[in-house]
């Protein structure tokens, strides 16, 4: 049995390893057909737009996990009730923070043509 569990890590972890491999190589040999398509200004732009996209992600504040760990123990245990509380939580605070990158994307769109120089083009 033990064995059998140190081939599923082994096995994991080796998938892990070619999916970060492949996003290297991806961003590695995409960026230079973008740029060469889109020019210096929308590829500037473009990177801007991903960046921010990125940085919306830490918005998910652990929410993923703790809800994955808690309907987990939940079924396990038969407490259905503490499993559809907790995703009834998450919900809550995900409509929360949607709310918040909504009223902040809305801001941001009013002061990007401040921040940012980009030509009409």
């Amino acid at each position: 049995m033990p064995q059998l569990r140190v081939r599923h890590i082994a096995r994991n972890v080796l998938f892990n390893w070619l999916g970060t491999l492949a996003n290297m190589a991806v961003g590695f040999f995409f960026a230079p057909f973008i740029l060469h398509r889109l020019g210096d200004a929308a590829y500037g732009v473009w990177v801007l737009a991903i960046s921010v996209v990125g940085y919306l992600g830490l918005m998910d504040l652990g929410l993923q996990s703790s809800v994955l760990r808690f309907v987990s123990k939940g079924h396990t245990t038969g407490d259905h009730q503490g499993s559809s509380e907790a995703i009834s939580a998450a919900l809550w605070v995900r409509l929360q923070i949607g709310a918040v990158c909504l009223v902040l994307s809305f801001g941001l769109a009013v002061i990007f043509p401040l921040w940012f120089k980009v030509p009409p083009h």
